[in-house]
């Protein structure tokens, strides 16, 4: 494992975490599928590098790997595991429309190289930006037709 921050160590189990936040945000907890196995292993490994192996969130500073793991550290990574999938659920909530429009392309073009995919984010955020330039202006218009 590289020398990582624990903030990217973080934001790295946010982000293993988002397929499935992805999927439940979508289609519900009930038409999720078990695809994020893989994700969730990874996740775990990184849960138990910051808690057990690193102590980052304890007072004591032990490595925990040389003791019988505990029920508060098993709690512990529940309780990071809970807030970080919980994180990464926000975040893809708040960004759906984006995900589905991309999700969209994903199917018309089969597969996206980076370039891509940030020129569609792009194209969709100026798309959206007009948009509501041009509701707030019919507002406008409509509320000085009202006065």
């Amino acid at each position: 494992m590289m020398l990582q921050s624990v903030e990217e160590l973080e934001w790295e189990v946010k982000q293993l975490y988002g397929g499935l936040a992805a999927e439940r945000v979508v289609f519900g907890k009930s038409g999720s599928t078990t695809s994020s196995a893989n994700d969730i292993q990874k996740a775990t490994k990184l849960l138990k590098h910051l808690v057990v192996e690193n102590a980052v969130y304890g007072e004591a500073k032990l490595n925990h790997t040389e003791l019988i793991m505990s029920d508060k550290l098993v709690a512990e990574m529940e309780k990071r595991s809970a807030f970080f999938y919980n994180e990464s659920s926000k975040i893809i909530a708040e960004h759906k429309d984006l995900l589905c429009h991309l999700s969209e392309k994903l199917i018309e073009e089969w597969s996206l190289d980076k370039e891509r995919l940030f020129e569609l984010i792009k194209n969709y955020r100026t798309l959206q930006a007009e948009l509501e330039d041009a509701r707030a202006h019919s507002f406008g218009i409509l509320k000085e037709e009202v006065a």
